[in-house]
């Protein structure tokens, strides 16, 4: 090998690395000259928290809410959703700030496009998502309102809470965090977050009125303000023809008896109980539940064929009885054709006869003739 291509080579070798030891110093030089410094409460606190980057909190990220509740004062430690008081806890610990009692909140779904029946204006063709079919004419249902179906909630949830069943949202009240994830994503704004403790639930979303509503859902709110006027305590308001019940209020006075749910002429305000799923999917549940009961009362139906079935050796009976008798009936033929072998008896008796008669023309042999020489037989 020729030894001045060796000598380049090294020389290369050596100036490259010259040259990446000086931008390797000046980097450092810059870092130690322009570093940032960071309270290491965020660290902490960022440590703490569950990492759901949900942004129920409302802030972009575990990190942007870990950092604000460090060197904000006015950002409570408790505001992660996921976390709930545990985190709460850990978080007011290390940022020696004072926890305030969060209420539970729970994603809820206003809309009953299946028991309203509502039907189509076209049919989507597309990317499956929610946002890219209500570009389309605002979605394939006639109700403008009604949920989509299309599951951009479902990929919204960091907690696997909603599932998509026959075309619908289901919300699992026990997984689901109140972080709005999904309330954010909704391009319908179906999806509500509210207190775990509500005591009525709207689930329409529609701003149609009266007949508008009925021409395209069986179960709609029609908008008549009727709770709006009947309800004691003020919780209900009616914004943009849309139906909202404060619940904070309304929990105030449980001694309304429900009033709005009494009076609400199409029965769509529901009244809900704790620890309720909040399941959109309560009266296709019921219906098949009535199914079942229906199924599992056919057999009690056929008791009758059953009892009928049970009545049937009676009458079976009779032949039996009939059976018993036959060997009686029987004995009859016996006799009767014990009786026929007395005809058989005179013939047999007639043919004695007729062979005595036969008998009678030769005339017997006496005795003492049977001893008789041959030529005396001869001469007689």
């Amino acid at each position: 090998m020729d030894m001045e291509l060796v000598q380049i080579a090294l020389t290369g070798l050596a100036l490259l690395g010259c040259i990446g030891l000086f931008f390797g110093i000046g980097l450092a030089l810059a870092a130690h000259r322009f570093k940032v410094e960071t309270n290491p409460m965020i660290d902490e606190v960022l440590e703490a928290l569950p990492k759901a980057n949900c942004g129920g909190c409302g802030y972009a990220g575990c990190e942007g809410y870990a950092q604000a509740v460090v060197e904000d004062p006015n950002v409570a430690p408790n505001l992660c959703f996921p976390g709930k008081e545990a985190v709460g806890a850990k978080v007011a610990e290390i940022t020696h700030k004072q926890l305030k009692q969060v209420e539970n909140s729970v994603a809820r779904v206003r809309c009953r496009r299946q028991d309203g029946h509502v039907s189509h204006k076209h049919y989507y063709i597309g990317f499956d998502s929610c946002a890219a079919a209500n570009i389309a004419y605002g979605g394939p249902s006639k109700c403008q309102y009604a949920c989509i179906g299309m599951g951009d909630c479902v990929k919204a949830c960091h907690f696997q809470a909603i599932e998509i069943v026959n075309g619908m949202p289901h919300i699992n009240a026990l997984k689901c965090v109140g972080c709005g994830a999904c309330a954010r994503t909704c391009p319908k704004q179906v999806i509500e977050v509210q207190p775990a403790d509500a005591r009525v639930y709207v689930p329409c979303s529609s701003k149609d009125k009266l007949k508008d509503v009925k021409d395209v859902c069986e179960v709609g709110c029609i908008g008549c303000g009727i709770c709006v006027k009947v309800c004691p305590a003020k919780a209900i308001t009616n914004k943009d023809n849309k139906i909202y019940i404060d619940a904070h209020i309304c929990n105030a006075n449980p001694d309304c008896g429900m009033v709005c749910v009494q009076k609400c002429p199409r029965k769509i305000l529901s009244a809900v109980k704790q620890n309720d799923s909040f399941d959109i999917f309560a009266n296709i549940k019921k219906n098949a539940a009535n199914q079942a009961d229906k199924s599992s009362e056919k057999p009690a139906k056929s008791e009758k064929p059953a009892d009928a079935a049970k009545d049937a050796p009676k009458p079976a009976e009779k032949p039996a009885e009939a059976a018993k008798d036959a060997p009686k009936q029987a004995e009859k033929p016996a006799e009767a054709a014990k009786d026929d072998t007395k005809p058989a008896d005179a013939a047999k008796d007639a043919v004695i006869s007729a062979e005595t008669a036969k008998d009678a023309d030769v005339q017997p042999i006496p005795k003492n003739e049977e001893t008789a020489p041959e030529s005396e037989k001869a001469t007689a």
